[in-house]
């Protein structure tokens, strides 16, 4: 079946937990995002968001007179976000998705850590629905900054809140129930000689993540493995192989002899 484009339209959450409330962001709870997170998705506005982005690296101009030239520093992981989100018709309001998220943000200038989880094209088109195990989301480390009443024109009555990056971000992770190995077979077999090579397949979750995991081989005199789960045998001798992603253990070792 040839590819076809997806639309992201309507199969887009983004679901907002306080970090201590989170215990895990390499593996976010299923349990923890359901039960203390806030499903914001209906109260955002595509027009004036910021996904979380990357940014540049800090470049500081604060020179000591030992410095030889301009002193850089990576300085806080580089993302940033800005969410534009819809008022709830009444302020008060405690039960509606734009209430939940106005109650949470109208105090935003105190600093609160967060976390932002986005999840995209794994939920019913234009409805909320809860995380489920092997979800892969996307955790970002933030802190509230600054609350913007956006009130132009005959626009939609919205305020739109700033995000501070606070070093943390887990791309393309999975929610979890508990963490659990990864499951790592080889299709075609393991390489038995010098030079021979052998693709390995790691599964988490029913999902496969072998372009995900890193991979590592215990002794690589005899096998060496690349970022895509490809062992190539180098001398004789033993090796374990194993595999893993930020939400899982490490996989069960898969064990190579080249003779």
């Amino acid at each position: 079946m040839a590819d076809e484009k997806c639309f992201s339209d309507g199969y887009v959450d983004v679901i907002l937990i306080r970090q201590n409330q989170l215990t895990d962001p390499t593996a976010p709870s299923v349990t923890e995002l359901n039960s203390n997170g806030i499903n914001i998705s209906n109260a955002i506005a595509w027009e004036g968001t910021t996904w979380p982005t990357n940014t540049d690296s800090n470049d500081t101009d604060d020179r000591s007179i030992k410095d030889v030239g301009n002193a850089s520093s990576r300085g806080y992981a580089q993302y940033e976000a800005v969410l534009n989100l819809f008022y709830p018709k009444v302020l008060t309001d405690t039960t509606s998705d734009y209430g939940k998220a106005y109650q949470f943000f109208k105090d935003s200038s105190a600093r609160v850590p967060v976390y932002i989880v986005t999840r995209i094209l794994q939920t019913t088109a234009n409805a909320v629905t809860a995380v489920v195990a092997g979800d892969v989301v996307s955790v970002f480390k933030l802190g509230t900054d600054a609350f913007v009443t956006d009130t132009e024109g005959e626009d939609s009555y919205k305020y739109a809140i700033n995000f501070l990056p606070q070093g943390g971000v887990w791309p393309y992770t999975q929610a979890v129930t508990t963490k659990a190995a990864l499951t790592v077979t080889a299709p075609d077999g393991l390489p038995t000689a010098v030079g021979m090579s052998k693709a390995l397949r790691a599964v988490y979750n029913s999902k496969r993540v072998t372009n995900q995991a890193t991979w590592s081989s215990s002794n690589l005199a005899v096998a060496t493995v690349s970022p895509n789960g490809v062992v190539t045998g180098v001398a004789a001798g033993t090796a374990d192989i194993t595999a893993i992603i930020p939400s899982s253990l490490v996989s069960v070792a898969q064990a190579v002899t080249i003779v």
